[in-house]
């Protein structure tokens, strides 16, 4: 599907002409393929909502199973890690980590995350490598 020359399309949120180049487009139906919103609007909203979830699942972990490291008592969010207390059977693509910032806390995949986040402890990246080098 290509865009109807005769009706110029422009993005809803700063107003540059979308083309077939520029424009945000959607996976599935042919005939809602485009989006209203240009490339760049495009990426400035993913992201923006992609930190939006982060911060709403940092609230619910911190209310949940606590904001520092179980072991050593380290407090610094960017050096926490999610440790499973017991085993998990499972692919890494699917850790706790790598999809807080993809899913919503508001949806069915968020419901596995808070159930999967109930089974972890919080611990400090270097707790973390001691815990599985069998050494605390």
């Amino acid at each position: 599907m290509s865009w109807n020359k005769q009706e110029v399309q422009k993005c809803s949120e700063c107003g540059e002409v979308l083309t077939d180049i520029n424009c945000s487009r959607r996976a599935g139906n042919e005939s809602h393929r485009f989006r209203s919103w240009c490339r760049a609007c495009q990426a400035i909203h993913d992201r923006e909502r992609r930190l939006r979830n982060v911060e709403v699942w940092k609230e619910y972990i911190f209310s949940t199973i606590g904001c520092s490291c179980k072991r050593c008592g380290f407090d610094i969010w960017e050096a926490l890690e999610f440790h499973h207390i017991e085993p998990r059977n499972g692919n890494q693509e699917l850790a706790i980590g790598n999809r807080m910032h993809v899913y919503s806390p508001y949806t069915k995949k968020g419901a596995w995350l808070r159930e999967e986040i109930k089974k972890c402890e919080l611990v400090c990246a270097n707790c973390h490598r001691l815990i599985h080098a069998k050494i605390i």
